[in-house]
């Protein structure tokens, strides 16, 4: 994301996935850091960005979602 920052490159992002797992296995993983650290990243950047979902994220509801994340 910093590289397309970098040399002024829109930024594309593919949503293939229904959503985290909120299990305890996954919190020791660091999941739930790694998605906030994802979004801190993307709403800093100063270039666009447009997500796209597959129809497995659509059927989630991740969409509106990252839409909203996005802009």
């Amino acid at each position: 994301m910093r590289l397309a920052e970098r040399f002024g490159l829109p930024l594309i992002t593919f949503i293939d996935t229904p959503g985290a797992y909120p299990g305890v296995g996954s919190e020791e993983r660091g999941q739930s850091e790694a998605i906030a650290r994802n979004l801190f990243e993307m709403s800093v950047l100063r270039i666009r960005s447009s997500p796209s979902s597959s129809a497995k994220a659509a059927r989630a509801g991740l969409s509106r979602s990252a839409s909203v994340i996005a802009s």
